[in-house]
């Protein structure tokens, strides 16, 4: 049997509360779905640093792998011998940007003294220099010269050609083209520098300056700024013991051509680097000569971080009697071969130092990101992996996130507004159901107090005596009897109409035979009452359900359509079937008072009834139609209220046709 029950009502406390409970419950959801989706993001963030944090470790040991056996070898050719480290220094030059110059060296102390002693002698192999400053033989020649503007019969030529080597040579050379030029005559103290020049760096450039100095003096500007940059370039490419001697010169000579208006920028990078070589040189011999231990056997890289001129050193001196090398490197060049070779991560990756500095690569002053040191090389810095790159692999996976946990939220809140809603309209139609009840039990006392007074008012004469005549009695009796029946049928009535309709088990019927019994059942009434019944029933597939059912539902439209009849006018019903493809559709049209449009939805509710004028007179309890649409849904089809003819009511039931 196919029941169909009522649910079990709920306690008005908890119904009050459901609508609470759902929006608490709802919010609870959200702040669920919230934290779940902060800590994925947190998982994610995890994950891609340590994803990224490992691949920047990889680069950073594939970078030290190829630069390190590359450094040790440059070393070894160094300590080797076999080419003149002058060359090496050259070559390297020119084929790597991070490298400046080499420092060959033995530390090896004379006999008889300990090699850990403090103080024990450094030999520089390379580089080496000649002096810079005139020596004894030099000042003799130079003092054989005579004072001021020499007389026209002397030979400056001659006297210098005396002098005993070409060192001394050019010294007196270029104090004699001094003096010449203080004298006022700097064009032939300028012919006197070009016929002897010296033949090595740190005196050349000694010369190079007074050939500028006498250019300009003679009004040659362009010359003598010419010739004051290859000046300085040459000065800032000179190894350091040459460095040591005239470095000095050199920022004077910038700021003279500052003066002159020309570019300088290059030439005061070189002169940073020219700095760096000379402090280089200068600690390699001061540790030596503070503890041997200095210039030990290993290999180790050294930045002296502190200095105003910071150098970097890559040092290593074998165990053997071979001499210690060392090689000065360009730290930033290096940083940007590392950062070269790094791939797609270059633009997320800086370096820093142990303060967090930026040395180079991608900007970032506000970046947390990981940081990975330097393992074997420069171990004073540090690759650090910029936030913003971070932020912007995570965005789009965050964005999916935000976007999935924002529609959570909006649904939590449409639901919570729909459970709002929805208990409120439930509690409304909850009163609604109790008001019509209410209404229901007044019509249906009020329709059985009638039948109960006379059955009482009867039988009380009866009892009293009041009907002396068998006959009377007997009379009495059978009114008392029929009073009773109408009043069961009433009860029965009203029975059939509250309960849900059971419907056994579906059967195929042929929807014409119940319409037909009807048709012949409800024609005299609708004659007695002179109403036409007009019926088109078109041939239809049979349908599945109960045929008494369809036909207690058919009927009860019927029914309707003679209550609700309109007096002033020819009344008509017209019942109709076809065929709708799938669907039988049954018509009951009339031309009777009609259905408002506002009601054409909750007459199908129990308890419903539309009052007005011409409605009272009709009874009923507003049962009969939500009977109707509960025996409809049982054959899975549905009924609607439309507007009829002339005002009128029509009626449309659907119900599938059963598949063949």
């Amino acid at each position: 049997m196919l029941t169909m029950r009522a649910p079990l009502p709920l306690p008005p406390a908890l119904r009050a509360a459901l609508p609470w409970l759902a929006g608490v419950a709802l919010l609870v959801l959200a702040a669920l779905a919230w934290q779940s989706v902060a800590e994925r993001d947190a998982l994610i963030e995890q994950a891609l640093r340590k994803e990224v944090t490992e691949r920047v470790e990889e680069r950073v040991h594939a970078w030290e792998r190829d630069i390190l056996p590359r450094l040790d070898v440059m070393i070894t050719e160094a300590a080797a011998g076999d080419l003149d480290p002058a060359v090496l220094q050259q070559r390297w030059r020119s084929r790597l940007p991070w490298f400046d110059a080499v420092f060959v060296w033995t530390a090896d102390p004379p006999g008889g003294v300990d090699p850990a002693q403090v103080g024990a002698p450094i030999t520089f192999l390379f580089p080496v220099g000649r002096a810079a400053q005139p020596d004894a033989a030099a000042t003799e020649c130079a003092d054989s010269l005579p004072d001021g503007v020499p007389p026209a019969d002397t030979d400056l030529d001659a006297l210098l050609g005396a002098c005993a080597s070409a060192d001394a040579r050019a010294w007196a050379a270029r104090e004699a083209a001094r003096r010449i030029h203080d004298a006022g005559q700097p064009i032939a103290a300028l012919a006197l520098l070009n016929r002897h020049p010296p033949d090595h760096g740190e005196l050349r450039v000694l010369h190079q300056l007074l050939r500028a100095d006498l250019l300009a003096a003679s009004g040659r500007d362009t010359d003598a700024s010419a010739l004051r940059r290859q000046v300085a370039t040459a000065l800032a490419d000179l190894d350091a013991p040459g460095l040591e001697r005239v470095l000095y010169l050199l920022p004077s000579v910038l700021d003279a051509l500052d003066a002159a208006g020309a570019d300088t920028g290059m030439l005061r990078t070189r002169l940073a680097l020219a700095e760096q070589r000379l402090a280089a040189w200068r600690e390699i011999r001061q540790a030596a000569q503070r503890s041997r231990a200095a210039v030990s056997e290993g290999a180790r890289f050294t930045y002296d971080q502190y200095s105003s001129t910071p150098y970097l050193l890559y040092t290593r001196r074998a165990a053997d009697s071979r001499p210690g090398v060392a090689l000065l490197l360009r730290q930033d060049r290096l940083i940007a071969d590392f950062l070269s070779n790094v791939g797609a991560l270059r633009t997320a990756l800086s370096v820093v130092d142990a303060s967090g500095a930026l040395i180079a690569g991608a900007a970032d002053p506000t970046s947390r990101g990981p940081v990975v040191p330097f393992a074997d090389s420069l171990r004073h810095l540090q690759v650090r992996v910029s936030e913003r790159a971070l932020d912007a692999r995570l965005q789009p996976v965050r964005g999916v996130a935000r976007v999935w946990v924002s529609a959570i939220v909006l649904a939590c809140i449409a639901l919570g507004l729909f459970a709002l809603w929805a208990g409120d309209a439930a509690n409304r139609r909850h009163q609604l159901l109790l008001l019509r009840q209410a209404d229901f039990t007044a019509r249906v006392t009020h329709e059985l107090k009638t039948p109960l007074a006379g059955i009482r008012l009867m039988a009380e004469n009866l009892s009293i005596g009041a009907f002396r005549d068998d006959v009377q009695r007997a009379e009495m009796a059978e009114r008392i009897v029929d009073e009773a029946d109408r009043l069961t049928a009433r009860v029965e009535e009203v029975l059939q109409l509250s309960k849900r309709r059971e419907l056994p088990e579906p059967e195929l019927f042929d929807i014409e035979e119940p319409l037909m019994e009807l048709i012949d059942a409800w024609g005299p009434r609708y004659e007695q009452h002179g109403v036409t019944l007009s019926a088109d029933l078109a041939p239809v597939d049979p349908v599945r359900g109960d045929p008494d059912a369809f036909r207690d539902a058919i009927a009860c439209l019927l029914d309707n359509a003679l209550k609700y009849r309109r007096e002033d006018i020819d009344s008509a019903v017209w019942l109709n079937v076809r065929d709708d493809g799938a669907w039988a559709e049954i018509e009951v049209v009339d031309n009777g008072i009609g259905v408002p449009p506002s009601h054409r939805q909750s007459i199908f509710e129990k308890f419903v009834r539309v009052e007005g004028p011409n409605r009272g007179r009709a009874g009923g309890h507003g049962l009969g139609l939500a009977q109707v649409a509960d025996i409809v849904r049982a054959h899975g089809g549905t009924v609607r209220c439309d507007t009829g003819i002339d005002g009128g009511s029509r009626f449309v039931v659907r119900v599938p046709i059963a598949a063949s």
